[in-house]
């Protein structure tokens, strides 16, 4: 049962940072690359795959960079976790496109208050997140499988820190 929650909450902290993030760059990149990507955005409303595909390939290189300093991964170790998100990030390329579709008919559908398309939408909304929490799990799965027990335990600590019971322990000590 703790390993299953250690994969949860490492699945989370893997997974938090990418769903989260948003388009502004915080990390050390030359002015012109800032604003060669600034008119990339402002050239359409919505990302193209180009952007899009540089936007996860960023995403990917920061979490493999906080992982590394975390963790310290060997560059064998990044190789793989950047190979393992990679493979994550391109089988999950289709789930934005149907989700979003989906709540459309799901906006339709309570605009037309039809209840049965709500019921319909909401099912199909359940199963497609239910879908993606496996994905999240199994991503973090398979990094946890190439780190080295001092890893391992150094993750369980930082799951202990920064999971749903970690709070609540930082919460009650500084109140106490």
């Amino acid at each position: 049962m703790k390993k299953l929650f250690a994969s949860a909450v490492l699945a989370a902290m893997f997974a938090v940072p990418a769903t989260f993030a948003q388009n502004a760059s915080t990390d050390a990149q030359a002015p012109a690359t800032q604003s060669a990507a600034q008119s990339d955005q402002s050239a359409s409303a919505a990302p193209t795959q180009a952007q899009r595909q540089k936007f996860e390939a960023r995403m990917i290189q920061r979490r493999v960079a906080k992982m590394t300093a975390l963790l310290t991964l060997t560059p064998a170790q990044q190789t793989q976790v950047t190979s393992i998100l990679t493979n994550a990030a391109q089988s999950r390329a289709g789930d934005r496109g149907s989700m979003k579709q989906v709540r459309a008919q799901m906006r339709t559908a309570i605009e037309a208050n039809d209840s049965a398309t709500i019921e319909q939408a909401s099912n199909q909304i359940g199963n497609m997140a239910a879908q993606n929490a496996a994905a999240r799990a199994k991503t973090a799965a398979a990094i946890y499988q190439i780190l080295t027990p001092d890893q391992k335990a150094k993750a369980q600590q930082l799951a202990d820190l920064f999971g749903p019971e970690g709070r609540a322990k930082r919460h009650h000590q500084a109140g106490a």
